[in-house]
């Protein structure tokens, strides 16, 4: 600012000389000289100064700024960071595109016909003992939220029992078929389709929620501990998650064994994998194996701690309690 006043300066006295006529060959020389030096100072002063300025400055997104939660969460979840310096965005760009591939494969899996003609047949099944007895722990009419819902089997017998339950599913047809199901059987039951990693409620908007057989198709381990980020946050502050997961330990002894032929067909696709990434057997859907001990270890860096877990015949289960409590 103060070297664009003094140019002006310079050039309004020139132009006084210019008017009056008076003798001024030596000065006009003088002046053309500080004109010119005094704009390529002016520029060199700019470029110093848009130089120095920090990322995130601007509009331009970095580490200076403070980016919206949804939009942190999707960086996170896909494995990028907040940084957008060249080579490391880059990096980060790859692993986000390969995560929507990943978990597209799996509403692939689920939106198929196969997967739903497996999912009404569960209808039939109900609520299991280890879910029941979880939830003798809340008073009928309590707000409960089943992550990974698929046709509504526990969403059913859940409000069969007076609770207020919402499902929720990645696969679009599978939330088609339950709210077919609901309608025709009066069940009163809100199913939403949604994309991770985000959930689509308030903070605190439940008093616990369920995870079965779902966790394992998160991909990337930032991603999943960013998606139980998530659902702390819109359980109540003393809500509590039960989680079942199949996991590998009555079955293989390392991860090794899951690289097979299959793993070796599909994983050439995708330069992010990591240990214990696989995909379903003949198929090109993602699935993450975990040993039990793995689980549990991934499981206490979230902002959960867990209250109890029993593993029975290659399936884990266990509750999770949000740590604020």
């Amino acid at each position: 600012m103060k070297t664009g006043m003094l140019v002006f300066l310079v050039m309004l006295i020139v132009w006084a000389f210019e008017l009056t006529g008076l003798p001024h060959d030596w000065f006009y020389r003088s002046s053309i000289y500080a004109v010119a030096g005094g704009t390529v100072f002016a520029i060199i002063f700019t470029l110093i100064a848009v130089l120095s300025q920090p990322e995130g400055v601007g509009g331009v997104p970095g580490e200076g700024e403070a980016p919206d939660r949804a939009g942190d969460l999707l960086r996170v979840c896909c494995g990028a960071g907040v940084g957008f310096k060249e080579g490391r965005y880059r990096m980060n760009a790859d692993r986000t595109e390969e995560s929507c591939r990943l978990l597209d494969s799996v509403k692939e899996k689920y939106n198929g016909r196969d997967e739903l003609g497996i999912r009404i047949d569960e209808l039939k099944i109900g609520i299991k003992e280890t879910e029941q007895a979880f939830v003798r722990n809340y008073p009928e009419d309590s707000r409960l939220l089943d992550i990974g819902c698929a046709t509504g089997r526990l969403c059913f017998a859940l409000a069969g029992q007076g609770f207020n339950v919402t499902g929720i599913d990645v696969a679009s047809k599978q939330i088609d078929q339950a709210k077919r199901f609901a309608q025709d059987e009066n069940v009163n039951v809100s199913y939403l389709q949604y994309e991770m990693p985000t959930l689509p409620f308030p903070d605190a908007s439940f008093a616990a929620a369920f995870m079965g057989n779902v966790y394992c198709y998160v991909p990337h381990r930032a991603s999943r501990i960013a998606f139980l980020e998530e659902i702390a946050r819109v359980l109540y502050p003393d809500g509590e998650v039960f989680l079942s997961q199949t996991v590998l330990d009555s079955v293989l002894e390392g991860y090794e064994e899951i690289y097979d032929d299959n793993h070796r067909k599909f994983a050439p696709h995708y330069e992010t994998l990591e240990e214990g990434d696989g995909f379903v057997l003949g198929a090109p859907q993602y699935l993450h194996f975990f040993f039990a001990e793995d689980l549990k270890a991934e499981l206490e860096i979230s902002p959960f701690r867990i209250v109890n877990s029993v593993l029975k015949k290659g399936e884990f289960t266990c509750v999770l309690a949000k740590r604020n409590t």
